[in-house]
């Protein structure tokens, strides 16, 4: 497993440790081919979980607890790309 990604917390300005293997500019198809998506930012909310907000291609963010990302990635619904390719602006 990857070491944890860190983040700074929002609300004590402190860097802080999650153990996901998710980080900012991880790149992703969905499974259905219809889109791709880049980690623009990560942060913990005051309950202390984890947000991912995705950008896509056409500039639309979207967002989820980083629970729900690594299922859908884990379940096929989003496919991870190589590191190569245009990189997406947010």
């Amino acid at each position: 497993m990857p070491p944890p990604v860190m983040i700074t917390s929002p609300a004590s300005g402190k860097a802080t440790e999650w153990a996901t293997f998710l980080a900012p500019g991880q790149r992703f198809r969905s499974g259905d081919g219809m889109g791709e998506y880049t980690i623009s930012r990560m942060r913990r909310d005051d309950l202390g979980l984890l947000h991912v907000t995705l950008c896509s291609g056409t500039g639309r963010n979207l967002s989820a607890f980083a629970e729900q990302i690594e299922t859908a990635i884990r379940t096929g619904d989003l496919q991870p790309l190589s590191a190569g390719g245009a990189i997406t602006r947010c």
